[in-house]
C-alpha cells in the first residue's frame, strides 16, 4: 500500500469569532472641567467660528497667549481673555 499517509490537521471545533469587548465610555469633551487652557476646539466653540479659522488666525500671528505641546495647540485663557477685550 504506497498511498500516501494521512495527517491529522485538526485544530479544534470551530467557535465562531470572538466576541468583541465594548469599548470603554467616554465623557463628552464638554464635560472635561475647565482649566487655565483651551483647546483649538473649546476656544472656536466659545468665539463660534470653525476650528480653520483659528488656525489661519494662529499662522498670521493675530492670537496671542498660544503655545504648542506636541502638535496641539493650548491658549492661555487669561491672555485670550484680555485679547478678546481688546478686539
Amino acid at each position: 500500500m504506497g498511498g500516501k499517509e494521512e495527517r491529522s490537521t485538526h485544530w479544534g471545533e470551530w467557535q465562531g469569532p470572538k466576541p468583541r469587548r465594548e469599548p470603554a465610555p467616554r465623557r463628552p469633551r464638554s464635560q472635561h472641567p475647565p482649566g487655565p487652557f483651551l483647546t483649538v476646539r473649546e476656544l472656536a466653540s466659545l468665539l463660534r467660528i470653525s476650528p480653520a479659522t483659528i488656525y489661519r488666525l494662529l499662522k498670521a500671528g493675530r492670537i496671542k497667549g498660544a503655545f504648542k505641546i506636541g502638535n496641539d495647540w493650548r491658549f492661555n485663557k487669561e491672555t485670550l481673555e484680555d485679547w478678546i477685550a481688546a478686539q
